[in-house]
């Protein structure tokens, strides 16, 4: 749909300077919480690998830069062309260059996600391939639109490239909505028998749903405010923002590991009574002691979930019980350890 510079120089302040104003507000609420959340990250996860911290601080300085731009877009319209109407029509490289920036930050939080999928799918090829190459376009098309921008100066020459930021826009939408619904999928087959994994999963299924929710349904705003008025900056309210969703997101993700740790997931072992004949049972290496007929066997207590502090307790297990009344469990050790391993995987992700 072309735009003309009459169209844009007779519109509503509101819906133009009064839209962009609104969104450089919520950025700038958005991004007084990210500073929160890397200060809170950097504080509680000194033991994370180097690699992941330079990652947090990449993404935060891109974040900041993305900020100051919006600040110059803003300052730029109001302040410096304040009795300048026509500039409304003029687009300042500070917003094309606000594109490029954040593209390269949502790239990066994007395969941040899929490396998740990676992990959960244990390196399935066939699920995140396609997640890759969706990933790979949103960026293409979202940085040749800021590139092309800089040589587009209005949003008439704008116009003719329009249709790289719908594209860039759905795929971005299907993309959040793959990354979401995978990790839901995945974290989902991860739920055992047990009380406390099954707690874990619900509540990691909760974060990836309303962080691709958020994201999703903000895209998907924002293309259809700038399909539908085109020549007004509604569109700025939600563009302004959008990225600061994907950095506290991913924030979140990484910081919401303290609380998962110091969640009581678990149930207590004495709840999960095991009679069987010693003789039947393979300990698999674990240690055991003998006393008056009764075999003691060490087991894995799924509690507090924390590596370090991982309680053990003993379970007893009479040997001289009636085989035909036992209750066949033979495989509760393996499945008490395997359920704490899943656990602290799944926390770690």
């Amino acid at each position: 749909m072309a735009t003309t510079c009459d169209d844009l120089t007779h519109v509503e302040v509101g819906d133009t300077l009064g839209a962009a104003l609104i969104g450089g507000i919520l950025t700038a609420m958005l991004f007084g919480i990210t500073v929160l959340q890397t200060f809170i990250y950097y504080q509680r996860f000194e033991r994370d690998p180097k690699e992941l911290k330079t990652f947090v601080g990449l993404v935060f300085l891109s974040d900041t830069a993305h900020m100051i731009l919006v600040i110059h877009s803003l300052y730029w319209y109001m302040i410096i062309n304040y009795v300048n109407p026509s500039s409304l029509a003029l687009i300042p490289s500070s917003i094309f260059g606000g594109i490029c920036v954040t593209n390269i930050s949502d790239t990066a939080i994007r395969y941040f996600f899929m490396r998740r999928v990676w992990i959960l799918s244990h390196r399935n090829y066939l699920l995140t391939a396609p997640l890759f190459i969706l990933i790979s376009l949103i960026f293409i098309s979202g940085f040749s639109f800021g590139v092309k921008g800089f040589s587009l100066p209005t949003f008439v020459q704008l116009s003719t490239i329009s249709w790289l930021l719908y594209l860039g826009f759905a795929m971005a939408v299907t993309g959040d909505f793959y990354i979401a619904c995978s990790l839901c999928i995945l974290l989902y087959r991860s739920r055992s028998g047990l009380k406390s994994t099954n707690s874990l999963v619900n509540t990691l299924i909760g974060y990836s749903v309303n962080t691709g929710l958020i994201t999703s349904v903000t895209s998907t705003v924002c293309l259809f405010t700038y399909v539908a008025m085109p020549t007004n900056f509604v569109f700025l309210a939600t563009y302004f923002p959008l990225s600061k969703l994907y950095v506290n997101a991913m924030l979140a993700t990484l910081n919401c590991r303290d609380y998962l740790r110091n969640t009581d997931f678990g149930v207590p072992v004495s709840s999960l009574v095991a009679y069987m004949p010693s003789s039947e049972i393979n300990t698999d290496g674990e240690n055991r002691t003998q006393s008056q007929g009764r075999t003691s066997y060490p087991l894995r207590a799924v509690g507090q979930s924390s590596t370090s502090s991982t309680s053990t307790q003993k379970v007893e297990l009479n040997s001289k019980s009636n085989p035909e009344n036992s209750v066949h469990e033979v495989f509760v050790t393996k499945r008490l350890q395997g359920d704490v391993d899943t656990a602290n995987e799944l926390q770690d992700v």
